[in-house]
């Protein structure tokens, strides 16, 4: 998603966020409250790259009402990643070499590999392309920022996927969503997958309104 996460045009991450590794049925936020002087609507976006998709992964909006039992709200699906092999890397021009890439200017990604990635990068943080060439990109921590120096060529198959944002929304004032989250209630976003599935979480901003 071309310049999903550029921080000039999007509000802070959730703290406590888990991002960064892959995630198996646990909590990918910290709880807020959702009512009694909480929040009322709220919009969760959370971004993620590679996702290996076997017999499904879900994203969930739960609630509590205070007794520490957590109930599902709203869902959304998960999908699978389209993934890109990085063939070689240079330490030399800082650039990560995958056959007809296909990404563009400023487009958030993030590098994942299944032994080590290059010693410069961090496995599931979002990165910005920098175009060399129809197979080649350099890699920045942000959009208008230098390429990141690469010390080492990583290890092992190293992939690159493009950051793709999935949205769940809860609005109190539209009728049926009052029933998702009772009064004096917390609220957190879970990840819930397969045996055979794994979801890269690179960010989780949290939006919500009084």
């Amino acid at each position: 998603m071309a310049n999903a996460l550029n921080p000039n045009s999007r509000p802070a991450p959730f703290p406590g966020a888990a991002v960064g590794a892959s995630v198996t049925n646990q909590p990918i936020s910290s709880n807020w409250r959702m009512t009694a002087r909480g929040s009322l609507n709220s919009r969760v976006d959370i971004y993620v790259g590679k996702v290996a998709v076997g017999t499904g992964i879900t994203a969930k909006l739960q609630h509590s009402s205070g007794y520490g039992i957590w109930a599902d709200a709203k869902t959304v699906a998960i999908t699978a990643s389209t993934d890109k092999t990085v063939s070689a890397v240079s330490t030399t021009t800082n650039t990560l070499t995958s056959a007809t890439h296909g990404y563009t200017e400023g487009q958030a990604v993030a590098i994942s590999a299944t032994t080590a990635v290059p010693v410069g990068l961090t496995a599931g943080i979002p990165y910005y392309v920098k175009v060399v060439d129809a197979n080649n990109v350099q890699l920045a921590s942000s959009i208008s920022g230098p390429a990141v120096l690469l010390t080492s060529t990583g290890s092992g198959t190293i992939t690159l996927s493009a950051v793709r944002v999935f949205t769940i929304q809860h609005l109190m004032e539209v009728a049926g969503d009052q029933t998702h989250l009772p009064l004096r209630s917390s609220a957190r976003v879970v990840v819930t997958t397969g045996a055979s599935d794994s979801a890269q979480i690179s960010d989780v901003v949290l939006l919500v309104e009084d």
